[in-house]
């Protein structure tokens, strides 16, 4: 059959060698991060002011495209979520404390809620109010568990590799 990628041999893209292209874009996008994380407080939070929406929003327009795709499986893959969340299984790891303990170490590295990295770049913001800056903070940690964390799940059971049996 054919490849979707060429040869083993280093090829991409039928070219012979990406070695200065790569460099190139290394290059690039590590004076692109100094600019960035040596401009201060400020200049991070004003980065990532622009840019994580542009992310979360990509990845969930991802999400729904490869939801849609996969249609046919997405009432398998609520099933799989309900039998897991209300099996036996989950009251057996419920019982040991392991699925507390799973659930808080990803939900503090989710959104960063307990770890205290969040508000450095909420600090540098400049709004009328600190209120509405508050809001905004806890918005954003509803929105990234119920939303990025949901696309990710559908991600991973739409590809059909999971392995639910450890």
């Amino acid at each position: 059959g054919t490849a979707l990628c060429g040869p083993l041999d280093g090829q991409a893209f039928g070219m012979e060698s990406v070695q200065a292209l790569k460099l190139g874009i290394g290059i690039v996008v590590a004076l692109l991060l100094g600019v960035v994380i040596f401009g201060g407080v400020k200049r991070i939070a004003n980065f990532a002011e622009v840019v994580v929406p542009f992310m979360a929003a990509g990845f969930i327009l991802m999400a729904i495209i490869i939801m849609i795709i996969n249609y046919d499986r997405v009432p398998e893959m609520f099933g799989i979520i309900f039998k897991s969340a209300f099996g036996t299984h989950a009251a057996f790891g419920a019982m040991m404390g392991l699925a507390v303990e799973w659930g808080i170490k990803r939900g503090i590295y989710a959104n960063e809620a307990g770890q205290g990295s969040g508000p450095h770049a909420a600090a540098a913001s400049e709004v009328s109010h600190p209120a509405k800056q508050g809001y905004v903070q806890a918005f954003a940690i509803y929105f990234d568990t119920m939303m990025v964390c949901t696309a990710t799940a559908f991600l991973i059971l739409a590809s059909g590799t999971y392995n639910v049996y450890s």
